[in-house]
């Protein structure tokens, strides 16, 4: 097994335990750190895909806490062209 298909496991498996209600926050406190990055990194991921993915992450996060629903991205882009929520990277990347 390469670094690369390792660091891919790891990042895939961080996102599967984001529904787990027991391992969510190890998974939270993964995507917030450097480990998210590091795997990243090792994984070949451009920052464009990085960026992606912590979207998508909080869109989880912010489902599992009632902040959001979770909707598919065409609506999510067309409710946010009407002036509605806006999301913030930031509170995922330190």
């Amino acid at each position: 097994m390469s670094i690369k298909s390792l660091a891919e496991g790891i990042i895939l498996q961080s996102l599967e335990d984001l529904w787990d209600t027991k391992l969510s926050n190890g998974s939270i406190d993964f995507f917030k750190g450097g480990d998210f990055r590091a795997c990243a990194e090792m994984a070949g991921m451009s920052l464009l895909e990085q960026v992606k993915l912590l979207n998508m992450v909080k869109d989880v996060v912010d489902y599992h806490t009632g902040k959001i629903p979770l909707q598919p991205p065409a609506v999510r882009q067309a409710y946010r062209g009407r002036g509605g929520y806006r999301r913030e990277l930031p509170c995922l990347v330190r």
